[in-house]
């Protein structure tokens, strides 16, 4: 008799944010053609903006 296995999840991709901002406080991204602006604020949150 054959147990079923639950499918195989992926894990999301982990990137340190120093990978995407090196020294800066910013990093911009592209996606479909657009450009985001991913910053570190004096409070130490990430804030996303278009």
């Amino acid at each position: 008799m054959q147990t079923e296995q639950a499918p195989q999840q992926k894990k999301p991709l982990l990137w340190p944010i120093e990978t995407l901002v090196g020294t800066e406080r910013e990093a911009h991204i592209r996606h479909e053609g657009q450009i985001y602006r991913l910053r570190i604020t004096a409070q130490n949150r990430l804030i996303l903006t278009k």
